[in-house]
């Protein structure tokens, strides 16, 4: 799953009503269509499709790499939201999500047997990140917020690309970061494994 969250070139409240501040989506494409988006990101067979959005997104800078995925005849599930903003200090949105985000999250993970969850977050983190079980992940420098093994599921998790783009780490440069991290832990967990 790929996640987003910002602020489109139409501001929310203009386009959809005052009061709504946030547009988040994600796109979803199962395991067994990771082969049809490499080749629609002119990948070869084993390369990261992350690495390859990336580099993808920055090469063809305001065309939607979704839209070109699904023309390329990739399958993939399109979701949104338009709402309140998180960053708000209350609203009913923060007061409903905030208790249940990092159960609603686990969940998530275990539904879709996840080995890999990488999150890429804004503040609406901070409600799950301190809560158990995450307090258990490992503090990282920034970009990256925490990472680690929780659940036999390998945890990297960082700033909202917005965030780190404004931070001055690019698409490329910040998949590379978490990749990395990926990488890391999981070589780090195997190494403790094998003790």
């Amino acid at each position: 799953m790929v996640r987003g969250r910002g602020r489109p070139r139409i501001r929310p409240g203009r386009a959809f009503g005052a009061g709504l501040t946030e547009y988040e989506w994600s796109w979803d494409i199962e395991a067994a269509a990771v082969p049809a988006v490499i080749a629609a990101l002119d990948g070869r067979e084993g390369d990261d499709p992350l690495h390859l959005l990336a580099a993808w997104s920055t090469a063809h800078s305001g065309i939607d790499p979704g839209s070109h995925l699904q023309a390329a005849g990739v399958p993939i599930r399109f979701w949104s939201r338009v709402g309140e903003s998180a960053r708000q200090s209350g609203g009913a949105l923060r007061e409903a999500q905030d208790p249940v985000v990092a159960d609603l999250l686990q969940a998530t993970m275990h539904m879709l047997r996840a080995r890999i969850a990488i999150a890429l977050v804004g503040p609406y983190w901070w409600p799950a990140g301190a809560a158990l079980p995450f307090t258990q992940l490992t503090v990282q420098s920034r970009p990256l917020l925490r990472s680690g093994q929780l659940d036999e599921r390998t945890w990297a998790v960082g700033w909202h690309p917005g965030g780190a783009s404004r931070r001055g780490w690019g698409p490329a440069a910040y998949a590379d970061v978490l990749v990395g991290e990926v990488k890391r832990v999981r070589d780090l967990q195997r190494g403790n494994n094998s003790t």
